[in-house]
């Protein structure tokens, strides 16, 4: 056995979108930023909601 074992997380942080759920490791989440408004941009599909500045 190795003495280099990661440590196992059993925590995740969980978020929906639109009907489906998604579950990730917490150790893989840096920061969880406030939703901000989107800007919506000119001349691009109706799937394309636009983009949100990073602050």
């Amino acid at each position: 056995m190795s003495d280099t074992a990661q440590p196992v997380s059993n925590r995740f942080l969980t978020l929906t979108l639109g009907k489906d759920m998604f579950a990730l490791d917490i150790s893989a989440v840096r920061e969880i930023l406030d939703m901000t408004d989107i800007t919506r941009i000119p001349q691009t599909p109706p799937a394309v909601r636009g983009r949100w500045n990073a602050r």
